[in-house]
């Protein structure tokens, strides 16, 4: 079975610019005047690659700072859906876990809408920079293509999370404002469309922040966008170029299966594409299933004695053949 996404021990070298760039908070300045020490027009953000891989780059960073792919328990996508639909049960009563859980999620406790959305606001920003960038960019269609696929991922999650949702295309505001939701059939189409530019646009193989060829897994390239494509295929119920997509990426022998004691290690090749951390450490996972909890558990302790707060569900041990 390949694996799409996942958190690797493996730091991703970003460039000091990024987290200022990355953040959609900005102040804005009289024309005419001079700018704050320290800060860059916008328009010259784009002028060659180095600052444009410096923004894109930045965009990857931030998967790890907040929202479903930092790990965090309040957002881990594995681990909140896993309780919400069930797979997973909480071990304690009351926390954020066990309200998850019980399907008693309020607006306060649903983190992911104001993380995607910013996070639409930066790449929207890149697109529109790169694209009227009056520099010599060498490697272009890398920043878009990583840019798109963003997009597309973002939006992706989004209508699986929330059903019909703004598809946002500018950083905006004033138009982003007056957004309504668009149906899941107009979502999926948009998904469609960027994935199919980013799949245009990125690499066959590999590349770092640099554009050179690289063997580490965690820049998305042309693979990672058909891989994602096929998803959304899937998702949309077209089985047909779902089938297609997929088969494209199954019969690139990039990607193959590997021993148990390989698949989550850096650079798998079974991975398509992963998400890596700033710094190697101990997954988030860990904790939340295990929690320094030892081989053998003597009564009256259980899994909660340990701040172990979810574990597999009975119900969906008792799912599979013996």
């Amino acid at each position: 079975m390949k694996r799409f996404i996942k958190h690797i021990q493996q730091p991703l070298p970003v460039m000091a610019l990024a987290c200022c760039l990355a953040f959609p908070g900005c102040d804005k300045y009289l024309e005419g005047t001079q700018l704050p020490a320290g800060t860059i027009e916008a328009g010259d953000v784009y002028i060659n690659d180095n600052m444009a891989s410096t923004v894109v780059t930045g965009m990857f960073l931030n998967l790890n700072t907040g929202g479903s792919f930092s790990g965090s328990g309040s957002s881990n996508l594995g681990y909140v859906l896993g309780l919400y639909a069930d797979e997973s049960r909480s071990t304690l009563n009351g926390n954020y876990t066990d309200i998850i859980f019980k399907n008693a999620i309020t607006h306060s406790n649903s983190v992911y809408w104001a993380d995607y959305y910013q996070k639409l606001f930066v790449a929207n920003a890149a697109i529109r920079g790169i694209n009227n960038s009056t520099g010599n960019l060498v490697f272009k269609n890398q920043w878009l293509g990583e840019a798109y696929f963003l997009r597309g991922l973002y939006h992706f999650y989004l209508v699986n999370l929330y059903g019909p949702v703004p598809i946002v295309l500018t950083p905006d505001y004033t138009i982003n404002n007056k957004l309504s939701r668009s149906p899941v059939a107009e979502v999926y189409k948009q998904i469609v469309s960027d994935l199919k530019l980013a799949q245009a646009l990125l690499p066959e193989g590999y590349a770092n922040g640099y554009g050179a060829a690289t063997n580490s897994r965690v820049r998305p390239n042309k693979g990672a966008a058909t891989a994602l494509l096929a998803r959304a295929y899937l998702y949309a119920g077209d089985w047909e170029n779902a089938e297609i997509q997929a088969g494209n990426v199954i019969g690139d022998n990039r990607y193959d299966t590997v021993a148990l004691s390989s698949v989550f290690l850096a650079n798998s090749r079974e991975t398509i594409w992963a998400v890596a951390p700033r710094a190697p450490a101990r997954t988030y996972e860990y904790g939340f299933y295990n929690g320094g909890m030892p081989a053998t558990i003597n009564p009256p302790q259980g899994p909660n004695s340990f701040d172990v707060y979810a574990s597999a569900n009975e119900n969906l041990l008792n799912a599979f053949e013996p």
